[in-house]
């Protein structure tokens, strides 16, 4: 189970906030802050330098000193994700230089970015909340725009991050023959204006997909899409230099990494599941086989007339010879009945002994208790449905 990999690539235009999001999902792990146990431990070839860096950074936003700058190169981190002192899966997380969606991109940049969307296990492409609010201003009939300039950028900046959006499914699609899941995260949720509690933020991501066909449901790539949000405070104040003044209080940049692991971990306790039970239903038919063959016997025995049996002494062995066959027969036909019976139960505990589904498990009901509204799922037809249906644990 710890040898396994769960990779994550997160896509974004330049300071949408990919870093800081890392750098705070990072702190709530490795402090096992409310994350109900599961941690992170450093990996990789850079693992010190790498838990130095993003706590540094995270330190650095809640003395209020600079926000991180936007990446100026593609930076791969690698951590083991651990519960209960149990390493889970190791979890690969690319965190991808934003200006590169803007055009400044070299050869080896496109390169590493096809082998990371080819590879990936969630793709998740970041949303800032100023554009999800630009969209919901843009669609609420009743907005009054203070200058028509900034309806021009509201619309502009709707329109570069669908677009970005579609270049990246269409690289994708070129890439894999099955998609992977798709996790639209809102980012810096707190820059939505108005009284827009979670729900409406997520209504509205909903309608963001739907409005430009961002998927076309049902067709041969099976989407699934996801959609969640954090914020750094709803209630944060930034400095004209964005420099955190007070309200720091993060929330939800545990999710996308919960969703990358608990989706690996289901998907890795299915295949463990498979193969156990095949093993187990495959002795289970060599064994009734082999019964079969001896009540055959046992049959044919039974069958053959005493008076025969006395005239042919020296071919059958006699009755005395039959009787014993018949119960050698018998016996290894209870044996195996009993094995039967013990794989039987062995199959039944399985379930139970589905370490990693176990933990999706966890996952899964971790997510859940943070509300109804802190992630959204939507299959491959398009309707939404339960969070454990995306985990397979249904």
């Amino acid at each position: 189970m710890e040898n396994s990999l769960v990779s994550m690539m997160t896509i974004g235009g330049e300071s949408t906030g990919k870093t800081v999001a890392l750098s705070c999902c990072y702190y709530m792990f490795a402090s096992s802050l409310n994350t109900d146990g599961f941690m992170l431990t450093n990996g990789g070839a850079y693992a010190g330098g790498d838990a130095k860096y993003l706590l540094q950074l995270y330190s650095n936003m809640k003395k209020g000193e600079e926000m991180p700058n936007g990446s100026t190169n593609n930076r791969a981190y690698e951590f083991a994700v651990e519960k209960d002192n149990e390493i889970l899966c190791q979890a690969k997380w690319l965190d991808y230089r934003g200006a590169m969606l803007e055009g400044d991109a070299t050869v080896e940049d496109r390169q590493d970015f096809e082998t990371w969307i080819a590879n990936t296990e969630l793709l998740v492409y970041v949303v800032p909340g100023n554009v999800l609010n630009d969209y919901m201003c843009l669609t609420d009939p009743d907005y009054v725009w203070d200058e028509v300039n900034l309806q021009t950028d509201a619309e502009i900046n709707v329109t570069q991050c669908i677009a970005n959006i579609r270049s990246i499914k269409r690289i994708a699609r070129n890439l894999r023959k099955e998609m992977p899941p798709i996790l639209l995260y809102v980012t810096k949720s707190d820059c939505i204006k108005g009284d827009f509690d979670d729900s409406r933020k997520m209504a509205a991501l909903k309608r963001l997909i739907r409005d430009y066909q961002l998927v076309t449901f049902q067709d041969e790539y099976s989407w699934q899409v996801l959609g969640c949000h954090s914020t750094l405070g709803k209630n944060l104040v930034l400095s004209k230099e964005n420099k955190v003044l007070s309200g720091f209080e993060p929330k939800g940049f545990e999710i996308p990494l919960m969703l990358a692991v608990g989706y690996h971990l289901s998907r890795e306790g299915k295949t463990w599941l498979n193969k156990k039970t095949a093993a187990l239903n495959a002795k289970m038919n060599e064994l009734n086989a082999q019964n079969a063959t001896d009540r055959s016997q046992m049959l044919a025995l039974q069958k053959v007339p005493n008076s025969f049996l006395g005239k042919g002494l020296s071919l059958l062995g006699g009755q005395e010879k039959r009787q014993k066959e018949l119960e050698l027969l018998n016996a290894n036909i209870q044996r195996r009945e009993k094995e039967i019976t013990q794989l039987n139960h062995d199959k039944a505990e399985l379930p139970q002994q589905n370490r990693m589904q176990n933990y999706a498990q966890e996952i899964l009901s971790y997510i859940e208790k943070k509300g109804e509204n802190a992630v959204f799922y939507l299959d491959s037809k398009g309707k939404e449905r339960e969070l454990k249906r995306f985990f397979k644990l249904s």
